[in-house]
């Protein structure tokens, strides 16, 4: 079946069940540039299917027309984000590759880095931690290889922030630091 709706500018071909979408179809909205394909229920997204924006596409699950449960997603400059959807946000598990080839693989909420995850910056830097709100909060380890320089200790807002162990070329410091800066060695 084939509904071409000239006002709108969109045209979808597929199944339908009276008056809705529903199983398999196309749909291409030639006003955005997004392209459909897929499974249909209601006249809405749900199943499996390929949306395409422009340079961009998303490959997976759709619950009620919008991203829901594993699926990826495919930006310019291989960026990419694999795992978990909610409402069309990367919510639950996921890797997430960044422009510069950095990659964070762990847990997400509401499209940011939150809980516990490893983000692999360049092969320079490894940070093994806790998350919040896309910064390095709580417990925490970083590596930096081309210093040989570690630290085990607590984060706040990027920043070292609290009680912990610093290593550097083979001296251990412990302490207190705030804000990045020691303010009390032990």
């Amino acid at each position: 079946y084939v509904i071409n709706n000239h006002s709108e500018k969109y045209i979808y071909q597929g199944e339908i069940n009276d008056i809705y979408a529903k199983g398999y179809g196309i749909y291409i909205n030639y006003k955005t540039g997004v392209k459909y394909e897929g499974e249909w229920k209601n006249s809405m997204k749900d199943g499996i299917g390929i949306e395409k924006y422009n340079t961009n596409f998303y490959q997976g699950s759709f619950v009620n027309g919008k991203r829901n449960g594993i699926g990826e997603y495919f930006w310019e400059n291989n960026i990419f984000y694999f795992g978990e959807w909610k409402n069309n946000l990367m919510h639950g598990i996921g890797i997430y590759n960044f422009n510069d080839d950095s990659i964070y693989e762990g847990q997400w909420k509401n499209n940011k880095m939150n809980g516990f995850g490893i983000l692999k910056v360049n092969d320079n830097i490894i940070y093994a931690g806790f998350f919040e709100n896309d910064c390095k909060n709580g417990f925490g380890i970083m590596i930096w290889n081309t210093n040989k320089k570690a630290f085990i200790g607590f984060w706040k807002n990027n920043k070292i922030n609290g009680f912990g162990k610093m290593f550097y070329h083979e001296k251990i410091t412990y302490g207190q630091w705030k804000n990045g800066t020691i303010i009390n060695k032990s």
